[in-house]
């Protein structure tokens, strides 16, 4: 369900805008100003989408796969329920035990987090939307053109540029702040690229992608 664009974006065109969108977010968190800091999320978000969309400007080429025609709409938020419902229980489980076993909390039920729709929204708006754009849009699209080979996964045409992508997205969380379980992102990654496939747009992976950080850090603000 993912058209090929009419101008196709260059393999190393697009790891040369990865490298360099990579190193301006890790720069920009390395500046030691409060107002800097305080918005790092913002210029973070911001990166990742004009970076895109000015190379895409310069070069004629559309940037479609942000686009949701309004009959795409039942089919976008079917798969995204349906992924919600499949693997978001598989998330709270590991989240409970990652709570449990790494730092010895347990849950309790007088925690919550405050402002819960505007970190809600923070979470699908700026960080969602903005990585999804960046990797399951252009980053994959320009990898989709590398690699040619496709094999089924649960009806989705899949290939090793959407591993590749999946791998490169877990990394370059590393690349701005290391941590140890970044690996684990490269799984949720999967079901990202699959979503972008089967609906013919990123805005299911933004949704699953989004209300799935809501879940675990929300999750975690229970645990002390």
């Amino acid at each position: 369900m993912t058209h090929s664009p009419k101008h196709p974006i260059p393999f190393i065109t697009a790891l040369v805008l990865w490298a360099f969108t990579m190193l301006a977010i890790r720069f920009i968190d390395a500046i030691p100003m409060p107002l800097v800091q305080e918005n790092a999320l913002l210029v973070t978000a911001i990166l990742q989408v004009y970076v895109p969309v000015i190379w895409g400007l310069n070069k004629g080429h559309r940037l479609d796969y942000w686009v949701l025609p309004k009959d795409k709409i039942p089919l976008t938020l079917k798969w995204f329920l349906i992924c919600a419902v499949l693997f978001y229980p598989i998330i709270a489980i590991g989240n409970h035990f990652y709570q449990d076993w790494v730092f010895g909390y347990s849950f309790q039920v007088k925690g919550h987090m405050k402002d819960f729709v505007m970190y809600m929204l923070t979470h699908i708006i700026v960080v969602a939307f903005p990585e999804e754009f960046f990797f399951r849009g252009f980053m994959t699209d320009a990898f989709r053109q590398k690699f040619k080979s496709r094999f089924l996964v649960f009806g989705v045409n899949f290939s090793k540029a959407d591993i590749a992508v999946c791998l490169l997205f877990a990394f370059s969380h590393s690349l701005i702040s290391l941590q140890w379980w970044h690996v684990f992102i490269f799984f949720p990654a999967l079901v990202f690229a699959w979503l972008r496939h089967k609906t013919g747009s990123i805005w299911a992976s933004v949704l699953f992608h989004g209300f799935s950080n809501v879940l675990a850090y929300g999750f975690a603000s229970y645990y002390y």
